[in-house]
């Protein structure tokens, strides 16, 4: 299987509602009021992994917000990780979950 981690970003932010409106246990309008404005702000961060150029087969997600101790300090909250079911026990997450942790420690320093 070829697969590619890529960055969500506005670009993908529709494949990656569907996703979520597909495998999740909400609807589209409902990952839409959740994530689509933060997504496209950029306050939302995250990995996916497609397969096929456009299908999504998971995704890693993070919010990025400030530290009540420390208002100018960055900090990322891991949000959701979703995993198609034909597509959970191996290493996707696995590999999503090194992409997420290696971007926003980059991201961070």
């Amino acid at each position: 299987m070829i697969f590619e981690i890529k960055s969500v970003n506005p670009d993908n932010c529709e494949l990656l509602l569907d996703f979520y409106s597909k495998y999740g246990d909400r609807s589209f309008n409902w990952y839409e009021k959740k994530l689509k404005k933060e997504i496209i702000s950029g306050t939302i961060i995250g990995k996916i992994c497609t397969i096929n150029e456009n299908e999504i087969i998971g995704a890693y997600l993070g919010r990025i917000q400030s530290l009540l101790s420390n208002p100018s300090l960055k900090a990322v909250q891991s949000i959701d990780t979703l995993i198609s079911p034909s597509y959970r026990g191996g290493k996707i997450l696995i590999k999503l979950a090194k992409e997420f942790y290696d971007f926003f420690i980059a991201y961070l320093t």
